[in-house]
């Protein structure tokens, strides 16, 4: 289940019991749904394994791509024509035909 994080009221024995599911080898999803914690695998995660959470949101503040040059990425300036821009078209360079034929051409 995706979504906000309800308050748990026994949130120590949810996790202590989170704990010794984990060490018989049970996934982190089951061990979610096996004590209906209903927020998912992440929030266990997040609470008992050490730097979860900082490396978790380290890995959310930058793109794929950003990770991969180590540099943030520029934005480009949009000359799409009006029509373009509404109907969703790629920018120039962008979609998939234009990447095709730079591949081809390198």
């Amino acid at each position: 289940m995706v979504g906000k994080p309800r308050s748990i009221p026994n949130e120590e024995e949810v996790l202590e019991r989170a704990k010794e599911l984990r060490a018989t080898g049970k996934s982190w999803r089951a061990v979610a749904e096996w004590l209906n914690v209903g927020v998912g695998s992440v929030w266990l995660q997040r609470r008992l394994v050490p730097g979860f959470a900082e490396r978790a949101n380290e890995r959310n503040a930058m793109s794929r791509l950003e990770r991969a040059t180590g540099e943030p990425l520029p934005i480009p300036l949009d000359t799409r024509s009006i029509t373009a821009r509404v109907f969703g078209d790629p920018l120039p360079g962008r979609s998939a035909l234009d990447k095709k034929r730079a591949e081809a051409a390198a």
